[in-house]
Protein backbone atom coordinates (compact mmCIF):
# COMPACT_ATOMS: atom_id res chain seq x y z
CA UNK A 1 0.00 0.00 0.00
CA UNK A 2 1.29 3.59 -1.17
CA UNK A 3 1.48 6.45 1.72
CA UNK A 4 -1.09 7.78 -0.75
CA UNK A 5 -3.85 4.70 -0.16
CA UNK A 6 -2.99 4.55 3.44
CA UNK A 7 -4.01 8.43 3.88
CA UNK A 8 -7.26 7.87 2.20
CA UNK A 9 -7.90 4.67 4.25
CA UNK A 10 -7.41 6.53 7.31
CA UNK A 11 -9.04 10.12 6.21
CA UNK A 12 -11.81 8.10 3.89
CA UNK A 13 -14.24 7.00 7.27
CA UNK A 14 -13.41 10.28 8.85
CA UNK A 15 -14.87 12.08 5.84
CA UNK A 16 -17.88 9.64 5.91
CA UNK A 17 -18.63 10.04 9.73
CA UNK A 18 -18.79 13.66 9.24
CA UNK A 19 -21.34 14.14 6.12
CA UNK A 20 -23.42 11.17 7.67
CA UNK A 21 -23.04 13.37 11.01
CA UNK A 22 -24.77 16.27 8.36
CA UNK A 23 -26.96 14.43 6.59
CA UNK A 24 -24.64 14.95 3.35
CA UNK A 25 -25.44 11.52 1.83
CA UNK A 26 -24.25 12.17 -1.81
CA UNK A 27 -20.39 13.33 0.31
CA UNK A 28 -20.71 10.27 2.39
CA UNK A 29 -20.99 8.06 -0.66
CA UNK A 30 -18.31 9.32 -2.45
CA UNK A 31 -15.89 9.33 0.85
CA UNK A 32 -16.78 5.48 0.84
CA UNK A 33 -15.86 4.59 -2.58
CA UNK A 34 -12.28 6.58 -1.58
CA UNK A 35 -12.18 4.05 1.03
CA UNK A 36 -13.07 0.87 -1.15
CA UNK A 37 -10.54 1.67 -3.41
CA UNK A 38 -8.02 2.37 -0.98
CA UNK A 39 -8.66 -0.79 1.50
CA UNK A 40 -8.10 -4.07 -0.60
CA UNK A 41 -9.79 -6.35 2.46
CA UNK A 42 -12.74 -4.18 2.45
CA UNK A 43 -12.68 -4.26 6.23
CA UNK A 44 -12.95 -1.39 7.25
CA UNK A 45 -15.21 -0.14 4.06
CA UNK A 46 -17.84 -2.51 5.27
CA UNK A 47 -17.65 -1.45 9.15
CA UNK A 48 -18.04 2.60 7.65
CA UNK A 49 -20.72 1.48 5.35
CA UNK A 50 -22.33 -0.70 7.93
CA UNK A 51 -22.33 2.31 10.51
CA UNK A 52 -23.28 4.84 7.84
CA UNK A 53 -26.34 2.56 7.72
CA UNK A 54 -27.23 2.45 10.86
CA UNK A 55 -27.45 5.91 10.86
CA UNK A 56 -30.13 6.38 7.88
CA UNK A 57 -31.83 3.62 9.88
CA UNK A 58 -32.41 5.94 12.61
CA UNK A 59 -33.00 8.20 10.30
CA UNK A 60 -35.21 6.28 8.45
CA UNK A 61 -33.89 7.18 5.36
CA UNK A 62 -34.53 3.91 4.01
CA UNK A 63 -32.89 4.21 0.53
CA UNK A 64 -29.28 5.57 1.73
CA UNK A 65 -29.68 2.54 4.81
CA UNK A 66 -30.68 0.34 1.48
CA UNK A 67 -28.04 1.22 -0.96
CA UNK A 68 -25.15 0.96 1.80
CA UNK A 69 -25.97 -1.93 3.29
CA UNK A 70 -26.27 -3.74 -1.02
CA UNK A 71 -22.49 -2.09 -0.70
CA UNK A 72 -21.85 -4.52 2.30
CA UNK A 73 -23.67 -7.51 0.97
CA UNK A 74 -22.02 -7.00 -2.28
CA UNK A 75 -18.48 -8.15 -0.86
CA UNK A 76 -19.83 -11.74 -0.35
CA UNK A 77 -19.49 -13.83 2.39
CA UNK A 78 -15.73 -12.95 2.74
CA UNK A 79 -17.18 -9.95 5.07
CA UNK A 80 -17.96 -10.66 8.62
CA UNK A 81 -20.71 -7.70 8.23
CA UNK A 82 -22.09 -9.76 5.34
CA UNK A 83 -25.32 -11.69 7.30
CA UNK A 84 -25.65 -9.07 9.45
CA UNK A 85 -26.29 -6.53 6.28
CA UNK A 86 -28.47 -9.16 4.50
CA UNK A 87 -30.75 -9.31 8.03
CA UNK A 88 -30.84 -5.30 8.05
CA UNK A 89 -31.85 -4.99 4.34
CA UNK A 90 -34.82 -7.80 4.90
CA UNK A 91 -36.01 -5.65 7.69
CA UNK A 92 -35.88 -2.48 6.07
CA UNK A 93 -37.69 -3.55 2.71
CA UNK A 94 -40.47 -5.35 5.33
CA UNK A 95 -40.59 -1.57 6.58
CA UNK A 96 -40.97 -0.16 2.82
CA UNK A 97 -43.50 -2.85 1.80
CA UNK A 98 -41.17 -4.65 -0.60
CA UNK A 99 -42.39 -7.71 0.97
CA UNK A 100 -41.30 -10.10 -2.04
CA UNK A 101 -38.01 -8.56 -1.65
CA UNK A 102 -37.45 -9.15 1.65
CA UNK A 103 -38.45 -12.68 1.36
CA UNK A 104 -35.83 -13.08 -1.27
CA UNK A 105 -33.39 -11.09 0.70
CA UNK A 106 -33.93 -13.76 3.30
CA UNK A 107 -33.65 -16.59 1.25
CA UNK A 108 -30.49 -15.44 0.45
CA UNK A 109 -29.45 -15.67 4.04
CA UNK A 110 -30.68 -19.00 4.39
CA UNK A 111 -28.15 -20.26 1.96
CA UNK A 112 -25.27 -19.12 4.11
CA UNK A 113 -24.49 -22.45 5.86
CA UNK A 114 -21.69 -20.70 8.19
CA UNK A 115 -24.55 -18.82 10.68
CA UNK A 116 -25.82 -20.22 13.53
CA UNK A 117 -29.11 -22.06 14.06
CA UNK A 118 -30.69 -18.93 15.90
CA UNK A 119 -29.94 -16.75 12.63
CA UNK A 120 -31.02 -19.13 10.24
CA UNK A 121 -34.15 -19.66 12.48
CA UNK A 122 -34.79 -16.23 12.91
CA UNK A 123 -34.67 -15.82 9.07
CA UNK A 124 -36.71 -18.52 8.08
CA UNK A 125 -39.17 -17.25 10.21
CA UNK A 126 -39.18 -13.74 8.44
CA UNK A 127 -39.10 -15.37 5.18
CA UNK A 128 -42.62 -17.30 6.44
CA UNK A 129 -44.22 -13.64 7.70
CA UNK A 130 -42.88 -11.58 4.28
CA UNK A 131 -44.67 -14.41 2.53
CA UNK A 132 -47.69 -13.94 4.20
CA UNK A 133 -47.76 -10.14 4.10
CA UNK A 134 -47.43 -9.90 0.43
CA UNK A 135 -50.14 -12.94 0.04
CA UNK A 136 -52.69 -11.15 1.15
CA UNK A 137 -55.92 -12.47 1.05
CA UNK A 138 -54.96 -15.51 -1.45
CA UNK A 139 -55.40 -18.67 0.11
CA UNK A 140 -52.98 -20.53 -2.33
CA UNK A 141 -50.63 -18.10 -1.22
CA UNK A 142 -51.12 -18.02 2.28
CA UNK A 143 -50.86 -21.74 2.41
CA UNK A 144 -47.61 -21.15 0.46
CA UNK A 145 -45.99 -19.01 3.38
CA UNK A 146 -47.91 -21.46 5.83
CA UNK A 147 -45.78 -24.46 4.45
CA UNK A 148 -42.07 -22.14 4.31
CA UNK A 149 -43.02 -21.60 7.91
CA UNK A 150 -43.53 -25.38 8.81
CA UNK A 151 -40.40 -26.42 6.50
CA UNK A 152 -38.30 -24.19 9.19
CA UNK A 153 -40.46 -25.38 12.07
CA UNK A 154 -38.63 -29.34 10.98
CA UNK A 155 -35.69 -27.98 10.02
CA UNK A 156 -34.67 -26.32 13.01
CA UNK A 157 -37.03 -27.44 15.75
CA UNK A 158 -34.63 -28.26 18.74
CA UNK A 159 -34.93 -32.49 20.16
CA UNK A 160 -36.85 -32.44 23.17
CA UNK A 161 -34.53 -34.58 25.12
CA UNK A 162 -31.90 -31.31 24.13
CA UNK A 163 -30.84 -29.61 27.16
CA UNK A 164 -31.06 -25.44 25.87
CA UNK A 165 -27.43 -25.01 27.52
CA UNK A 166 -26.25 -22.01 25.50
CA UNK A 167 -28.54 -18.78 24.06
CA UNK A 168 -28.15 -20.10 20.84
CA UNK A 169 -30.43 -22.81 21.61
CA UNK A 170 -32.84 -20.58 23.08
CA UNK A 171 -32.97 -18.00 20.53
CA UNK A 172 -33.39 -21.02 18.09
CA UNK A 173 -35.89 -22.62 20.14
CA UNK A 174 -38.03 -19.05 20.17
CA UNK A 175 -37.76 -18.44 16.86
CA UNK A 176 -39.36 -22.16 16.34
CA UNK A 177 -42.31 -21.86 18.45
CA UNK A 178 -43.15 -17.72 17.08
CA UNK A 179 -43.15 -19.87 13.55
CA UNK A 180 -45.39 -22.55 14.64
CA UNK A 181 -47.58 -19.57 16.61
CA UNK A 182 -47.31 -17.50 13.01
CA UNK A 183 -48.35 -21.00 10.62
CA UNK A 184 -51.36 -21.30 13.12
CA UNK A 185 -52.30 -18.13 12.54
CA UNK A 186 -52.45 -18.58 9.05
CA UNK A 187 -54.29 -21.74 9.19
CA UNK A 188 -57.11 -20.48 11.57
CA UNK A 189 -57.62 -17.55 8.30
CA UNK A 190 -58.15 -20.64 5.92
CA UNK A 191 -60.93 -22.45 7.85
CA UNK A 192 -63.96 -21.74 6.27
CA UNK A 193 -66.73 -19.36 8.23
CA UNK A 194 -69.29 -21.08 9.81
CA UNK A 195 -71.92 -21.69 9.93
CA UNK A 196 -72.18 -22.15 5.99
CA UNK A 197 -74.99 -23.53 4.03
CA UNK A 198 -74.13 -26.96 2.32
CA UNK A 199 -76.48 -26.38 -0.70
CA UNK A 200 -74.13 -23.32 -1.79
CA UNK A 201 -70.11 -23.54 -2.84
CA UNK A 202 -67.76 -21.81 -0.70
CA UNK A 203 -66.35 -19.68 -3.46
CA UNK A 204 -62.92 -17.94 -3.39
CA UNK A 205 -64.47 -14.51 -2.53
CA UNK A 206 -66.09 -16.33 0.94
CA UNK A 207 -63.02 -17.21 1.51
CA UNK A 208 -61.06 -14.31 1.20
CA UNK A 209 -63.73 -12.13 2.69
CA UNK A 210 -62.79 -14.36 6.19
CA UNK A 211 -59.87 -13.89 5.70
CA UNK A 212 -59.63 -10.35 5.55
CA UNK A 213 -60.94 -10.26 8.88
CA UNK A 214 -59.07 -8.60 12.18
CA UNK A 215 -57.02 -11.53 13.02
CA UNK A 216 -53.19 -11.82 15.03
CA UNK A 217 -51.04 -9.30 13.98
CA UNK A 218 -47.27 -10.87 12.75
CA UNK A 219 -44.62 -9.58 12.79
CA UNK A 220 -40.69 -9.70 11.99
CA UNK A 221 -37.91 -11.15 14.50
CA UNK A 222 -33.69 -9.73 15.02
CA UNK A 223 -31.78 -12.78 15.57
Amino acid sequence: MTQSEDTRRRVAPLAAYASWQLGRWTEMQAALDQLKQADPDSTVFAEAASRAADHAIAQRSWENASSLLASVIQLGEASPLFTDALMRQGTIQFEQMQYSAAAQTYQQLLKVQTINSAVRAAASLNQGVCLEKEAGNDPQKLLAAARTLEEGIVQFAVPPEKELATEEDRMTVQHVVNAARTAAAIHIKLVPPQPHDPQKPLTTEDLAAWIAQPDVKTHLTSA
